[in-house]
């Protein structure tokens, strides 16, 4: 019996970003080896290493591109791919029968993640020009100043790409993810979303900083409100000052008439059934800048009158860069004790395990490649340069940083 290696994601989803490269799913650690060069992301689809990834998991082997979810897998975890195989358990025998012996699939896509470019209007602590055009200025100067910390160019991510997908290849298309940079900043997001014709049949997932609400259109929800239903992710990882120090642009007040305006729109497409089109969840990703304050914005959340359960919290920790991710910090350990101190408030079950996949990864997570010294010395560069650049400074509730 051939292992269950098996994920629905690389025979009927895309992952496409703004440089025309590809991952078999954002979770991937790294972009698919494609030496291909195309406009036509369907016919990148198919390249040769794409094939190949197919290939491997119709015959029991475990791609490398696939390495986080065996590894979860391999920890007790409930993977990626695991999720994805049960959110389409009565489709995965058909993927598996109309793919070709060499990998080969005509697509037929049921989800698309599309990343169409860099474009944002914030340039947060734990981001990069990688994923936010407004970092360029900052990382132009920075390694400037430290040529021996450049690794890239940071122009080289500033690029924009109409996904032009035929239509044929849509038919079963259940799921849009847009990310960005900034979506609601993309006119590209728009320009794709009204290109397809059976809206009525597909979910829209949107990961925004829900700082622009009507940069694009004049009424975003109407627009929204013509397919299926549409969640917005709401990437926010602190707020008040905390919240505005971590992602330069970011304004608490703003943020807070926006997600007010929300809830009074969501009544509006609430049906008679209690059903809502237009829903939400807060995405908080923890790093060295915000790792002591998840509880606290949880509160404020509540407070605010924002959530109604912790059903409507995701909670995510940057495993890189080296420098944000805590497991490479001397107070690991004490962070792992906060955690466990205060982990018993939480009363929603998937956030408490997402919490205890935090903490175990914090406990478990093999010593760094790079030296204490080696990571200290560049966030301390980083967070200086950071505050000078900005003209910022880190406000009480973080004055740990300084300590670093």
């Amino acid at each position: 019996m051939k292992n269950d290696t098996f994920c629905i994601l690389p025979f009927s989803h895309l992952n496409a970003y703004p440089n025309k490269k590809l991952k078999v799913c954002c979770y991937s650690q790294k972009y698919l080896d494609i030496e291909e060069s195309s406009d036509d992301v369907v016919e990148l689809f198919n390249s040769e290493t794409y094939k190949e990834v197919r290939k491997k998991m119709l015959n029991g082997e475990k791609p490398s591109y696939c390495d986080i979810c065996y590894d979860m897998e391999s920890e007790g975890s409930y993977s990626y791919r695991q999720q994805w195989n049960n959110h389409y358990k009565e489709k995965v025998n058909h993927y598996k029968n109309i793919t070709k012996p060499d990998g080969y699939i005509k697509p037929s896509f049921l989800r698309l993640d599309l990343r169409p470019s860099t474009n944002c209007n914030f340039s947060c602590r734990s981001c990069s020009s990688e994923a936010s055009s407004k970092w360029i200025e900052e990382e132009d100067l920075f390694y400037k100043k430290f040529p021996d910390l450049k690794s890239y160019n940071p122009k080289d991510f500033n690029k924009k790409v109409n996904f032009q997908i035929d239509e044929k290849y849509l038919k079963d298309l259940d799921q849009v993810y847009f990310a960005g940079g900034e979506p609601l900043y993309m006119k590209e997001m728009y320009t794709f979303l009204e290109n397809i014709k059976n809206k009525k049949d597909v979910e829209l997932h949107i990961n925004t900083n829900f700082s622009l609400l009507n940069y694009v259109k004049d009424d975003l929800f109407e627009f929204l409100s013509e397919f299926k239903f549409t969640n917005f992710i709401i990437s926010c990882d602190g707020l008040g000052k905390v919240g505005e120090y971590i992602r330069t642009g970011f304004s608490h007040e703003k943020f807070c008439e926006n997600v007010s305006k929300l809830k009074e729109v969501q009544k509006k497409y609430t049906d008679e059934r209690g059903w809502c089109r237009i829903k939400n969840v807060f995405q908080y990703t923890s790093s060295i800048y915000n790792c002591y304050d998840f509880f606290n914005f949880r509160q404020q959340l509540y407070e605010l009158n924002f959530i109604d359960s912790d059903d409507e919290i995701l909670f995510n920790y940057a495993v890189g860069p080296f420098w944000i991710s805590v497991n490479n910090f001397s107070f690991r350990d004490d962070i792992v004790k906060f955690f466990k101190s205060n982990i018993n408030q939480i009363t929603g079950e998937r956030l408490k395990v997402h919490l205890e996949r935090y903490i175990n990864w914090i406990e478990s997570s093999p010593e760094s490649e790079y030296s204490h010294e080696k990571c200290v010395s560049d966030f301390r560069k980083r967070f200086n340069f950071g505050n000078d650049f900005n003209n910022t400074k880190a406000p009480k509730e973080l004055e740990y940083l300084t300590k670093i």
